[in-house]
Protein backbone atom coordinates (compact mmCIF):
# COMPACT_ATOMS: atom_id res chain seq x y z
CA UNK A 1 0.00 0.00 0.00
CA UNK A 2 1.40 3.32 -0.77
CA UNK A 3 1.24 5.70 1.69
CA UNK A 4 2.48 9.28 0.93
CA UNK A 5 5.04 11.40 2.67
CA UNK A 6 4.00 14.89 3.86
CA UNK A 7 6.95 17.08 4.63
CA UNK A 8 7.29 20.79 5.86
CA UNK A 9 9.67 23.56 7.37
CA UNK A 10 8.97 21.79 10.39
CA UNK A 11 8.08 18.74 10.37
CA UNK A 12 7.84 14.94 8.16
CA UNK A 13 5.10 13.17 8.59
CA UNK A 14 5.25 9.61 6.73
CA UNK A 15 4.87 5.90 7.38
CA UNK A 16 5.83 4.10 9.83
CA UNK A 17 9.48 2.05 9.21
CA UNK A 18 10.36 -1.24 11.64
CA UNK A 19 13.81 1.20 12.00
CA UNK A 20 11.79 3.56 14.36
CA UNK A 21 11.39 1.04 16.67
CA UNK A 22 14.59 2.49 18.84
CA UNK A 23 12.98 5.98 19.01
CA UNK A 24 9.57 4.84 20.25
CA UNK A 25 10.88 2.56 22.76
CA UNK A 26 12.71 5.47 24.62
CA UNK A 27 9.62 7.38 24.66
CA UNK A 28 7.23 4.51 25.68
CA UNK A 29 9.78 3.19 28.58
CA UNK A 30 8.82 6.26 30.08
CA UNK A 31 5.63 6.08 32.89
CA UNK A 32 4.86 10.10 32.18
CA UNK A 33 4.44 9.07 28.36
CA UNK A 34 2.70 5.96 28.98
CA UNK A 35 0.13 7.18 31.42
CA UNK A 36 -1.88 8.90 29.25
CA UNK A 37 -2.03 6.35 26.85
CA UNK A 38 -4.95 3.82 27.01
CA UNK A 39 -4.65 0.63 29.04
CA UNK A 40 -3.87 -1.56 26.51
CA UNK A 41 -0.27 -0.33 26.63
CA UNK A 42 1.84 -2.72 29.02
CA UNK A 43 3.80 -1.42 31.91
CA UNK A 44 6.32 -1.46 32.24
CA UNK A 45 6.82 -1.88 28.64
CA UNK A 46 9.24 -4.85 27.75
CA UNK A 47 12.78 -4.25 25.97
CA UNK A 48 11.68 -4.88 22.52
CA UNK A 49 7.92 -4.29 22.52
CA UNK A 50 8.25 -1.40 19.99
CA UNK A 51 9.93 -3.42 17.93
CA UNK A 52 7.36 -6.26 18.40
CA UNK A 53 4.62 -4.26 18.16
CA UNK A 54 6.14 -2.97 14.62
CA UNK A 55 6.83 -5.98 13.46
CA UNK A 56 3.99 -8.21 14.55
CA UNK A 57 0.72 -5.51 14.50
CA UNK A 58 2.00 -2.20 12.06
CA UNK A 59 3.54 -3.38 9.39
CA UNK A 60 1.32 -6.56 8.68
CA UNK A 61 -1.39 -4.04 8.70
CA UNK A 62 0.09 -1.25 6.38
CA UNK A 63 0.76 -3.66 4.09
CA UNK A 64 -3.07 -5.21 3.48
CA UNK A 65 -4.43 -1.77 3.88
CA UNK A 66 -6.58 -2.62 7.33
CA UNK A 67 -4.43 0.80 9.06
CA UNK A 68 -2.53 3.44 7.98
CA UNK A 69 0.22 4.27 10.87
CA UNK A 70 2.72 7.59 10.46
CA UNK A 71 5.33 8.95 12.85
CA UNK A 72 6.29 12.79 13.29
CA UNK A 73 10.32 13.72 12.47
Amino acid sequence: MFMPTLQTKHLVLRSLRLEDAHALQRHFNDWRIIQHMTMRVPWPYPDDGAECFIREHCLPAMEDGRMMCWVLV
